[in-house]
């Protein structure tokens, strides 16, 4: 009798286990959706909830017990195309080569949207950033792409216009979707006149065009204090504007009762130099102004809101980080590669090659007859992040150590101090270096006849966007 009342006990206690492990115990519930925003040109130190002073983001602060926040999340590149290459790839710019020389990413490389497409999603991308056209690679794996054009006033409300009937068509034909958004507001010209004024600003910014942004990099234009004020003035409405873009899209969201099954991610592929360092735009420099980008999350059900990750992390991460979440095995060639919150094996970096660099263009030639000064001030550079410091080095060997924890605007190169923690840093690198995670200073690139169609096609890309004038 002793012996049953134990077997009973003991078959009770067994029971009890396994119902607590399933209450407490239970694997996270996947996404079925997934929302990936990126608000171009966007810098994280002008937004309110990543601490400016300035209210530029009243919703999204009020939004943060629901959202995971990075507070040290940085591009791979100060410019579009392989920032978004790495992406979509969970590569470096030296292994899918989408950068200064050849602009477009090759058929060759798996994308996250052509994975997802593959395992039975609908896969849609909506853009008005022109380097959104097939002819540079960006788009494929998406079933369904739009370049919006047009006055840039116009371009996030097409955007915004379209998104009901896309959610719809997925949600009717019981698909899981893949929707990503590329807004350019943030990126020169703002043309957010009615939001300036909430800053100061009557009327338009100082600089708006790609011959005033050169002249002013090259310390050919005057760039006052007042300048600078009613600049960022303008770029702030931008970022005003946005907030309430995120405020329209989580609305929709709740809307259409798809909000708690959706991954939602809100990043940026740089950011924008603003007259720091006396550049203006971006594509030129790895100053932090534009590689600290914001990276915020919500996870279906408001999982982990409130939660807030300050080491640094690369936007590599990206691509496993999206296929972990929605339960999608992984292409082999990331089977390994560490997703966001990976603590080791994780190395955030920056590869820039210099927008001086291909010779054979005839806009790279071109720029450099305008402006030779700064094309001997733009090199190409290697950017590491160790801890709270940074080691930049450039292909001319020199050397560059911030701590961007205590000096954010990077003001006091301390290379010549000689600390350990540097000497670690650069031991580091070299591995790296060595393992090709950077693009060699000595490689040459593709310096071969253009096709002329292509270069066409490019050329106004570039005009469109402010790299050449």
């Amino acid at each position: 009798m002793l012996r049953k009342k134990w077997t009973i006990f003991i078959t009770l206690c067994v029971v009890g286990l396994i119902v607590v492990s399933a209450l407490f115990f239970r694997p996270e519930p996947k996404a079925r959706h997934v929302l990936l925003v990126v608000f171009d040109t966007l810098r994280a130190d002008r937004m309110s909830m990543y601490g400016y002073e300035k209210e530029t983001t009243p919703f999204l602060s009020q939004s943060m017990p629901q959202l995971l926040q990075f507070t040290r999340a940085k591009a791979v590149a100060p410019w579009t195309v392989p920032s978004h290459a790495s992406i979509f790839t969970g590569l470096m710019p030296s292994e899918h080569k989408a950068q200064w020389g050849q602009i477009r990413l090759d058929s060759k490389f798996t994308t996250l949207a052509e994975t997802l497409r593959d395992n039975g999603f609908a896969t849609v991308s909506v853009s008005s950033n022109p380097f959104f056209g097939e002819s540079f690679g960006l788009t494929q794996g998406f079933g369904d792409h739009s370049l919006i054009r047009g006055p840039g006033e116009e371009k996030s409300a097409e955007i915004m216009a379209r998104l009901p009937s896309i959610i719809d068509e997925a949600l009717e034909g019981e698909e899981r979707l893949f929707l990503f958004l590329n807004f350019m507001d943030a990126h020169i010209q703002y043309n957010h006149f009615e939001y300036g004024r909430r800053f100061g600003l009557d009327g338009r910014p100082p600089i708006r065009t790609a011959k005033e942004k050169w002249e002013v990099s090259a310390g050919k234009r005057e760039f006052t204090p007042e300048d600078r004020r009613d600049h960022g003035a303008a770029y702030d409405a931008a970022v005003r504007y946005l907030d309430d873009i995120v405020r329209e899209i989580t609305n929709l969201l709740k809307e259409k009762n798809i909000l708690d099954q959706t991954l939602v991610i809100f990043t940026s592929d740089h950011g924008d130099g603003l007259g720091f360092h006396q550049e203006m735009g971006h594509s030129i420099s790895v100053w932090e102004e534009q590689l600290a980008i914001p990276l915020l999350i919500r996870f279906p059900n408001a999982r982990r809101g409130g939660e807030i990750i300050s080491t640094p992390v690369s936007l590599l991460g990206l691509a496993p980080f999206i296929l972990d979440n929605l339960g999608v095995d992984r292409p082999e060639i990331l089977s390994k590669a560490p997703s966001l919150e990976s603590r080791t094996g994780s190395a955030v970096c920056a590869d820039y090659r210099s927008y001086f660099f291909d010779t054979t263009r005839k806009t790279n030639i071109k720029m450099a007859e305008l402006y030779p000064d700064l094309r001997r001030t733009v090199l190409s550079r290697h950017v590491v992040y160790c801890g709270p410091n940074k080691l930049v080095v450039d292909d001319r060997g020199a050397v560059e150590w911030f701590n961007v924890e205590d000096d954010p605007n990077e003001q006091e190169n301390l290379a010549q101090q000689g600390l350990p923690a540097m000497e670690a840093c650069m031991n580091r690198y070299r591995d790296l270096l060595s393992a090709g995670r950077f693009t060699s200073f000595s490689e040459t690139g593709p310096q071969t006849e253009r096709d002329q169609k292509q270069e066409e096609i490019e050329l106004e890309a570039l005009r469109a966007l402010g790299y050449v004038h």
